[in-house]
């Protein structure tokens, strides 16, 4: 035990409570956020990780108590009190990534004396009608594709904030959990996209944040959102909408502003739509150079003794090169298998995708991949016909999940997988119960969840991405690919698809996994 903590890179401030159940993909990801090792190290090394995080809060409301114990005599002691729910309050509200803003800031290319293609003359695209208030992964595929279109037409792609509210407020509540508004990109990606140099074309202009482009962009071009609309073939495949959109580009002026949303719940949700755009976008650094940030990384670093407890060499992310390209930075975990299950609120869901006869979302979609919705649900399936067929893959059973392992386990893919990691937002208990079922095979060395991982009170924030991270690494990933379409408000709105293990399959396709690799319930 103490051989494996000793490896783990020492991180202040450990989020160690449990984090309740939610929407898998809401900002304070209900999926990762807590470390309870019960079932790996038992209740020892519990106690030792837990206590450290509450012992100042304990201290200070001891001490807050005692005074309040003295001021009983000589005022009311409802105005303690009413101190003490300050201070308890203010323990657990959430972090605002200050230090991150104010290095986007501070960005070079920040500079409006700087030459041709960047400064005060070059050209900048800014995307200020994005997607908001949905999970992240929602937001991060419209991301890329913006700044893939961008990159396409050698303009500046002005990169924003993963947002949940634009009323300057700087907390939400979601679902009675308070979550914070705005959470700057560097928080959550590193890259070309979030302003780092593109390495292997040095001479393309950097991404730069919405307050530079303010200042050297005062008046940007801008249309009618039903002319602009007009200018493009809206319905058309993301590589039509692309190759238009940089030819009416190509002819404007300096500094460009969209005015509506580009690629919308029809193109993300459409295999058909979208999987032409593939060439290009996995040729291009938004993809051969995409990187997590440092503090996605470092939740890395920390905690994959847990997930592959041999393997404890593997060098820090913080040691590599950033012009490392990121199929040589993201390269295969050996032995491990990665499951995403999700739970919470989407049974009511797995009903819907059924009626709707949905299919798999579009970077679910690839037609290499061996599991095809298609291939298992016929299309004239109706009624609690087809919701018994499609529930399987939607929201597969303790002993599903178990047989799937075992089957993805038997197939070449799948040979020398001795560790599992799940990515879930089920209930603790839920997941125990799960662990339990797999490791009475005797087939698996180790079982770790969302629920195990070791955060940072900021790393808790931005807990589904490190996620994603392991599942992109996994040897071998059982992702959930099913998406809904919604045809009425506010449906569309609440975003209620999931994009999670899409966005892992896109990541690990273009670093060149075996689609065989990538798997389905």
């Amino acid at each position: 035990m103490s051989s494996i903590l000793s490896k783990i890179p020492r991180w202040p401030r450990w989020n160690i409570n449990g984090a309740s159940s939610g929407t898998y993909g809401a900002q304070p990801s209900g999926a990762a956020g807590s470390a309870d090792l019960h079932g790996l190290f038992g209740n020892q090394a519990v106690f030792r990780i837990g206590a450290r995080r509450h012992v100042k809060l304990a201290i200070l409301i001891a001490f807050t108590l005692n005074v309040a114990a003295v001021l009983w005599f000589v005022g009311p002691a409802r105005d303690v009190v009413a101190d003490i729910r300050v201070l308890v309050g203010n323990a657990e509200r959430p972090p605002l990534f200050e230090s991150y803003h104010e290095n986007e800031v501070l960005l070079p290319q920040h500079n409006p004396d700087l030459p041709f293609p960047e400064g005060r003359d070059g050209k900048y695209l800014y995307w200020p009608d994005h997607i908001f208030e949905v999970g992240w992964n929602n937001v991060m595929q419209e991301l890329m594709l913006n700044a893939l279109v961008a990159y396409a037409s050698n303009r500046s792609f002005v990169f924003y904030n993963y947002e949940w509210r634009l009323d300057g407020t700087k907390y939400s509540t979601y679902r009675g959990k308070l979550i914070p508004s705005q959470i700057p990109i560097t928080a959550l990606l590193s890259g070309a996209i979030a302003g780092q140099p593109y390495y292997t074309d040095p001479d393309a202009p950097r991404s730069v944040a919405e307050s530079y482009f303010h200042k050297v962009c005062p008046n940007p071009k801008t249309w009618d959102k039903e002319e602009f609309n007009s200018l493009f073939d809206h319905e058309g495949s993301t590589e039509t909408i692309v190759s238009q959109l940089v030819e009416l580009l190509a002819n404007e002026t300096n500094c460009v502003q969209i005015p509506s949303m580009v690629f919308d719940w029809g193109v993300m949700g459409s295999p058909d739509r979208m999987l032409d755009i593939w060439p290009r976008f996995s040729a291009s650094p938004i993809l051969t150079e995409f990187r997590w940030s440092p503090l996605i990384e470092s939740a890395f670093d920390t905690n994959h003794v847990f997930l592959r407890p041999l393997n404890a060499s593997e060098p820090l992310f913080s040691t590599l090169p950033p012009q490392l390209p990121s199929a040589a930075r993201y390269t295969p975990l050996p032995g491990l298998l990665a499951l995403h299950v999700r739970r919470g609120d989407y049974l009511q869901h797995c009903v819907r995708l059924a009626d709707w006869h949905s299919s798999y979302t579009a970077f679910n979609g690839f037609p290499q991949f061996p599991d095809q919705l298609r291939a298992s649900v016929p299309h004239d399936a109706q009624g609690s016909e087809r919701r018994a067929l499609v529930r399987p893959h939607c929201w597969p059973t303790i002993a599903e999940i178990v047989q799937r392992a075992e089957e993805v386990r038997a197939t070449p893919e799948g040979e020398g997988l001795v560790d599992v990691y799940v990515m879930t937002n089920g209930e603790r208990g839920w997941v125990r119960e799960l662990e339990a079922a797999l490791r009475a095979t005797r087939r698996w060395r180790t079982i770790t969840s969302s629920r195990d991982l070791l955060l940072s009170y900021e790393q808790k924030f931005v807990a589904q991405a490190v996620d994603m991270l392991i599942g992109q690494r996994a040897q071998v990933m059982i992702g959930n690919g099913v998406r809904l379409h919604c045809f009425l408000a506010p449906c569309d709105r609440l975003m209620v698809w999931s994009s999670m293990s899409g966005q892992i399959n896109l990541l690990r396709m273009a670093n060149g996994f075996s689609p065989n690799s990538c798997r389905h319930w």
